[in-house]
């Protein structure tokens, strides 16, 4: 036995750069067949444990299974160098190359999942415009990050690295205070929601249909079918009426009954409208008021005052012309009769 071991000891010493390559390649053909399995094992380990939700578990084995898998890849390749180049640049390679692949992987893990880190889903044409934008950011700073620990890793100094860019971000932030605002105001617009694309807002006394809303502006279709495009600065500066967000639509308006009309006429007509605006499947039951208002110049005023339960402005239209119509055969009906405008003129004899 001992013989057997001295010469395979005997062999690995007169052949021990043979060996070398054989071990490296064998390694480095295991990492490659292996790193699939062995990463989604990893992962799907981790998933359990990190999260309970099984979309969230899904997302991060899908997100990272490629990075993994590539580290893998890399690693295998950097163990059969060392085995034969036991080399500086090779280790300085292999720390660069694991810089690339987190910041690959963090940027692949936030992108899909940035949604659900803010709340936000991507069903609505606001919600991804945000997210699509938030993610490019992040992206940006992590590119950058990576970049910065390159140049560190290569051995330069980056202390005036960052302060060229400390001065050069603070120039460009001063030159471009009105994007910067706008952009805020975009992000305030995303998470406030006062209003989504398809709303009818008036908003700076421009009412319109909102038709996009991105990170530096919103657009809006006005009812004369203009486009008019507002910073969102100005936006979220202004008073924001949603008509979108209407639940009940009011309808307040007066009728005029003949001075002729006697008080128990003028009672049974007001009770009686009352009556079919309480009865009404369209009306909302309270508020409803119907009253003796004014004496007019020309009429005795009624005023009537209540809220469809339709938010639609043309179910609400609709509405409106049935209540009147009502209304007009209710008093017909009780033999009375509306009042219009008139002037008496009194001729003196002398």
């Amino acid at each position: 036995m001992n013989e057997l071991i001295n010469g395979i000891m005997e062999f690995f010493a007169a052949n021990e750069k043979i060996v070398r390559i054989v071990a490296g390649v064998i390694v480095f053909i295991l990492f490659v067949v292996l790193r699939n399995i062995v990463s989604g094992f990893i992962l799907s380990i981790v998933s359990k444990i990190a999260f309970k939700d099984n979309q969230k578990k899904e997302s991060f084995v899908n997100t990272l299974k490629r990075p993994l898998s590539l580290f893998f890849f890399v690693l295998g390749l950097f163990i059969a160098l060392q085995l034969n180049f036991k080399s500086a640049a090779v280790i300085k390679i292999f720390k660069i190359s694991i810089i690339f692949l987190i910041c690959w992987a963090v940027i692949s893990y936030l992108s899909a999942n940035i949604g659900s880190f803010m709340k936000l889903t991507d069903n609505d044409e606001t919600n991804l415009t945000a997210i699509k934008f938030i993610s490019n950011i992040l992206k940006i700073v992590v590119i950058i990050f990576g970049i910065v620990m390159v140049i560190s890793e290569l051995g330069y100094n980056i202390n005036g690295l960052l302060t060229g860019l400390g001065v050069g971000g603070l120039a460009v932030s001063l030159a471009a205070q009105d994007a910067v605002s706008n952009l805020i105001s975009g992000f305030v617009i995303v998470f406030e929601k006062p209003f989504i694309v398809g709303d009818m807002v008036i908003v700076d006394s421009i009412q319109g249909v909102v038709i996009d809303i991105t990170m530096r502006s919103t657009t809006i279709r006005t009812l004369e079918d203009s486009v008019v495009t507002l910073p969102n600065s100005a936006v979220a500066n202004s008073s924001i009426v949603n008509l979108s967000k209407i639940e009940k639509r009011l309808m307040q308006f007066d009728i005029g009954l003949l001075y002729s009309t006697s008080n128990e006429l003028l009672q049974k007509c007001i009770d009686d409208i009352k009556e079919y605006l309480k009865n009404s499947p369209d009306i909302i039951d309270e508020p409803i008021r119907v009253n003796f208002s004014k004496l007019d110049d020309s009429s005795l005023n009624i005023s009537i005052f209540c809220y469809s339960n339709r938010p639609d402005l043309n179910e609400h239209i609709d509405i409106m012309t049935q209540v009147d119509l009502e209304i007009k055969k209710i008093i017909e009906e009780n033999g009375a009769s509306f009042a219009y405008p008139s002037t008496s003129v009194y001729i003196e004899k002398k």
